[in-house]
């Protein structure tokens, strides 16, 4: 969940609660922590899930057991061998004479196939994605570009430098 999407929300919520411009500013600043503190715990425990998943992935890759190491790439070989036999061999069988019934594939099968493919295409697209939401100087810039159109305070920069420490704790 993208909390930082958040704050336009609560900053319209603050507005109404809070007739003093001062305790607005006030209100917004600490909410803004709060989000930005959310936000980073949501994306360490992202991290931590992938990691965990690539080191399951990692460790079957260098398994001494054949079947262990290669029941992946078997399995989307047969996978994607479905298609061609379904809309190519068999009608051409059942032009042949032979009486073959057609096979419909279900959704599922087709949802395993991509999430297949895409775990062995998107391997390095999810690093670079990972790399670049965890660098806090781009961090920074979308806050900054977002929220802050005006610019930001010191001590708004420092309420977020603030923030983001005690997420990463």
């Amino acid at each position: 969940m993208n909390f930082l999407a958040l704050i336009p929300l609560f900053s319209t919520l603050v507005d109404r609660i809070f007739p003093d411009k001062a305790k607005q500013d006030e209100a917004k600043i600490e909410m803004e922590k709060v989000l930005a503190q959310a936000q980073a715990q949501q994306d360490a425990a992202d991290a931590a899930k992938m990691e965990s998943q690539s080191k399951v992935i990692v460790a079957e890759a260098n398994s001494q057991s054949y079947a262990a190491r290669n029941w992946r790439p078997h399995l989307m070989y047969c996978l994607m061998l479905t298609y061609p036999v379904n809309w190519v061999l068999f009608p051409i069988l059942r032009a042949a004479g032979y009486d073959i019934p057609a096979l419909p594939i279900p959704t599922e099968y087709w949802t395993v196939l991509s999430i297949g493919l895409g775990g062995y295409i998107g391997v390095d697209g999810i690093k670079s994605y990972a790399a670049a939401k965890f660098n806090s100087q781009k961090f920074f810039d979308t806050v900054r570009a977002k929220l802050f159109t005006q610019g930001m305070t010191q001590d708004q920069v420092d309420a977020l430098n603030t923030a983001l420490d005690e997420a990463r704790k």
